[in-house]
């Protein structure tokens, strides 16, 4: 990895001082006060609750930068996605939702899923030697690259195995079809799989699943999931 050299415009990383469960804890101390006051919070508002001004105001821009805060004149208001994640009840939905605005606003995260899913899986050290290629980082930007991946695991968009790799959960092959119908969304039409299934008795069983463009990725997942399960277990009668 590279000692010299910027780091590129619009490529960011997390502040590397604090931990990911500590810049998860003034986020929280943020949404809290933005709730009492219903304005905009200044990082001096909430300075030395978890962290120092310092380090309160060096992790913020990272989330801004990602959509997780809107910043104007130096104050941040937390999207309605962070509120909620923080102060909701479907967390998971939330948590998904915050997943997904890391995802399209971090080229460095779009990186490390497609470096993980050619691998299956990865050590640390590999995930980051190849970032360091592909964006010329610093060496002192290495802390921040592992904070990106601590957030990544606590998103749960990436897991860890017993040896410390990191991989993406995989999930039954329904990724086609999700796409499917996000592509149909904007046309607001309904999407129907009807799979034909022929058990040792001949018998043939149609199975639907109705999925409409309201619903979240997970909600759909969660269908198909069902189905799939219900085929398996037809199958081993």
């Amino acid at each position: 990895m590279k000692k010299s050299e910027k780091l590129k415009e619009g490529i960011y990383l997390p502040f590397n001082v604090l931990s990911i469960n500590k810049q998860k804890d003034v986020l929280k101390s943020l949404v809290e006060r933005y709730k009492k006051e219903h304005q905009a919070i200044s990082y001096k508002d909430i300075g030395g609750i978890h962290a120092s001004m310092t380090n309160v105001s060096g992790s913020l821009s990272f989330y801004a930068n990602i959509g997780w805060l809107i910043k104007s004149e130096n104050k941040y208001t937390p999207s309605e996605n962070l509120i909620h994640y923080f102060k909701g009840l479907d967390k998971e939905r939330e948590r998904n939702e915050l997943s997904e605005l890391l995802l399209q606003n971090c080229s460095v995260v779009k990186e490390i899923i497609l470096f993980i899913k050619q691998k299956s899986k990865s050590d640390r050290e590999s995930i980051i030697k190849y970032l360091g290629t592909k964006f010329d980082f610093l060496e002192k930007d290495k802390k921040s690259l592992n904070r990106l991946l601590d957030l990544l695991t606590s998103l749960e968009i990436l897991k860890v195995d017993d040896d410390g790799n990191l991989f993406q959960e995989e999930v039954e092959k329904d990724t086609a079809l999700i796409a499917t119908l996000q592509e149909r969304q904007k046309e607001k039409v309904e999407f129907k799989t009807i799979p034909m299934l022929a058990t040792q008795e001949k018998v043939n069983i149609w199975i639907g699943i109705m999925l409409t463009p309201e619903m979240s990725e997970d909600q759909m997942r969660k269908s198909i999931r069902i189905v799939l399960e219900e085929i398996r277990k037809l199958r081993t009668r």
